[in-house]
């Protein structure tokens, strides 16, 4: 596996940034906490997807971010695979959302399970690990945090073996014998139903016999039951032929006699419809009588009467319209209202001309009063006596005048109260005018409707007539109608008389018929119930066959059980102990000879040794004498960490043949508490490595001489970024 590409974007420290690696050693490089493991952690995450208790969302989303991703490029065996797996902030968490893998640039959209499951497939991981929490492989053959190899070795015996049994595939031996014990348990359990089944065996063999022999007598019964059922058949079907003919006979009487009812039905509806249609021609003969005695109201013809009416209504018209010429009265009335008229608008006239004056001499009153020394009416001199005389004078003539607009004024109210009379009496006159008109046009319309229902019964009384022409010859029609029908009845009856006596022949040979047909029935019901009871006996005698036959499978099945079980018990489950003894001690010894050589190729002192026990807790040994690990100094304690590392990584990638993760490996922090000489020691490892592709996270500046590569990491304003 070679990875090619990384893509994030808000993980971590890390905004948006795309990091490319190359082939060979390459060194992630930078002080500590400036976003080196974040690279590793994302690219964990890309593979597997957050793990609870490992590696969480709340870890790896940007603080304040509600979203971020991880694309990862990588090839194996040549062929290219880009997986991308996202984040998402919820109100209570940070969860895996949906994401996808391109294959040959097929993309596959799928949810964080389904990506967990394609990934181990592609990087051949076994599938029992996919439910785990730790992805065992890849942390033991890729990518260990130093810390948590230093926790491995430090944890308790039994986790930590059950843990490498997992990661080699060896719990399955485990499986095996737990599964043994639990499948003999089962074995045991159903060997005592098996055995609880099959007893009673010999006493159901017992009862067989004996259903066996009452079979046969009741078999035997049938057989004679159906014989005695076929010579009452045989007898029935002589009489059903003697039945078939007196049957033909009575269906053709039986017809004549439904034609005859038919027949008789006909006359009797035709006899009704014939007084039906009497009865109606004396009902409308009635009616003619009583039209006859109807006399006309008028001489005049509905149209003359119309036209007077619209002659009135022209007239009514006009009287609406016009006043005069209505009536003598009328006008004589027109003519004093008009006259009181003229006598209002001349003193009108006379009124409007003694106020002009008034106003002349109200005009001549204040030029008197404005005027100077010469008189403005008569041009003489003007003294003040002369000037009141004048003005009197006219106060005067405007008192005389107002005395008589005064006068005028009433006269003319008078004359206009007079006036209102002379116009309510016209319009009373007019009023009662057209009250006389209105009373003749209805008097005309009521004639005219009188004589309109004439004229309609007169045509009433000439459809009557012909009414009663059509129903006469309807009456001819239904009279010859009777009499075809009486010959045809007549003829009916003397064809009938063929068939006398027919009735009561049936009913005898029916009788008969029927006394077979319960001799018949009775048989039947013997065979029936014979039948039933050998049906009976059969499914008894089949069902106890079954349970005979069941009860023998459970004894046989039994005996194969106990077989089973002693060879489980005695031969596989010790056999599976044997294996697992003999794997695991030559997986110690290979573990010890690769543990060894990484460890001597880290120390600087010749006098200091490690191995595993059975239990794959290092042992370190110095001067021959064992060494607690507590004890050792900080490099002593990484070098043990790496080479039980390194270690795991050699063996395990040697046994898993379907892992393609072999070719790259990563290093986080793997010179912790390293001498000079010690991180010197760095440079041999990874070469004899010999990886396609070594990533190693350090902050010491001299391995940088020891890779191909290196990418520089710095963080400024709390975002990381990269540098080549």
């Amino acid at each position: 596996m070679k990875i090619n590409l990384l893509e994030l974007k808000n993980i971590r420290s890390y905004n948006e940034e795309t990091i490319s690696f190359p082939e060979g050693s390459i060194l992630l490089s930078g002080d500590v906490g400036h976003g080196k493991s974040s690279l590793l952690l994302a690219i964990e995450f890309a593979l597997f997807g957050i793990r609870r208790g490992e590696l969480t969302g709340d870890e790896l989303l940007r603080g304040g971010k509600k979203s971020g991703s991880v694309k990862l490029d990588f090839t194996i065996n040549g062929k290219n695979y880009i997986i991308t797996r996202t984040l998402k902030r919820t109100e209570t968490s940070v969860i895996q959302d949906s994401g996808y893998i391109i294959t040959d640039e097929v993309r596959e959209d799928l949810q964080a399970g389904e990506l967990k499951s394609r990934i181990f497939e592609i990087l051949g991981y076994s599938k029992e690990l996919i439910t785990k929490q730790k992805s065992y492989i890849y942390r033991f053959t890729v990518y260990t945090p130093q810390e948590e190899m230093k926790k491995i070795i430090l944890a308790d015996e039994e986790r930590r073996l059950e843990t490498l049994r997992r990661v080699f595939g060896i719990n399955k031996y485990k499986r095996i014998r737990d599964n043994i014990s639990s499948i003999g348990v089962h074995l045991r359990g159903y060997k005592r139903e098996l055995i609880g089944r099959a007893e009673g065996l010999d006493e159901k063999i017992d009862d067989l016999k004996k259903l066996k022999s009452e079979l046969e007598e009741l078999e035997e019964k049938y057989k004679e039951a159906e014989k005695a059922g076929d010579e009452i058949n045989k007898k029935l079907e002589e009489k059903e032929e003697i039945w078939d003919k007196i049957r033909e006979e009575l269906n053709e009487f039986n017809r004549l006699k439904t034609n005859k009812i038919k027949i008789e039905t006909k006359i009797e509806g035709e006899e009704k419809t014939l007084r039906g249609i009497t009865d109606n021609i004396e009902n409308i003969q009635r009616k003619i009588k009583d039209l006859e005695k109807l006399k006309k109201p008028t001489d005049m013809t509905e149209g003359e009467l119309e036209d007077k009416i619209d002659e009135i209504e022209i007239e009514k018209e006009r009287y609406l319209k016009e006043r005069k010429g209505l009536k003598p009265e009328i006008d004589n009335l027109i003519k004093k209202e008009e006259e009181k008229q003229k006598k209002i608008e001349k003193v009108g006239e006379e009124v409007n001309k003694c106020k002009g004056i008034i106003t002349q001499l109200k005009k001549s009153i204040e030029e008197l009063k404005q005027a100077g020394d010469v008189c403005p009416v008569c041009g003489s001199k003007l003294t003040e006596a002369h000037k009141e005389r004048e003005i009197e004078k006219n106060n005067g003539k405007i008192g005389e005048l107002e005395k008589k607009i005064e006068g005028l004024t009433k006269g003319k109210r008078e004359n206009e109260e007079e006036i209102k009379i002379l116009e309510n009496t016209i319009k009373e006159e007019i009023r009662r005018l057209l009250e006389e008109i209105k009373e003749k046009i209805e008097s005309l319309k009521k004639l005219a409707k009188e004589i309109r229902e004439y004229n309609q019964s007169m045509k009433k009384k000439e459809e009557y007539k012909k009414d009663i022409k059509d129903k006469e010859k309807k009456k001819e029609e239904v009279i010859v109608l009777i009499e075809g029908f009486k010959k045809q009845l007549d003829d009916l009856i003397l064809h009938m008389k063929k068939y006398e006596g027919i009735e009561g022949k049936e009913k005898e040979i029916r009788e008969k018929l029927e006394k077979v047909h319960t001799e018949l029935t009775d048989a039947k019901s013997k065979v029936t119930e014979l039948k039933t009871k050998v049906k009976n006996k059969q499914e008894i005698m089949t069902g106890l066959e079954g349970e005979i036959t069941k009860k023998e499978k459970s004894k046989n099945l039994a005996a194969r059980l106990s077989m089973y079980e002693a060879w489980l018990g005695e031969y596989l489950s010790k056999l599976t102990s044997i294996i697992e003894r003999h794997f695991m001690f030559h997986l110690q010894k290979k573990f010890n000879s690769v543990f060894g050589k990484w460890f001597n190729s880290l120390v600087e002192e010749e006098n200091l040794a490690v191995h595993v026990n059975d239990r794959f807790t290092p042992v370190i040994e110095r001067d021959g004498y064992e060494v607690k690990y507590g004890y050792l100094s900080g490099g002593e304690k990484t070098s043990v960490a790496l080479a039980y590392r390194l270690a795991l990584n050699t063996v395990l990638n040697s046994l898993v043949e379907e892992i393609k993760t072999k070719d790259l490996i990563i290093l986080d922090e793997p010179t912790d508490g390293f001498s000079t000489n010690q991180l010197d020691k760095v440079r041999d490892v990874i070469n004899e490595l010999g990886m396609k592709q070594t990533i190693l996270v350090s902050h010491e500046p001299k391995i940088e001489g020891y890779v191909d590569n290196v990418i520089y990491i710095r963080k400024e304003n709390g975002i990381s970024r990269i540098f080549y």
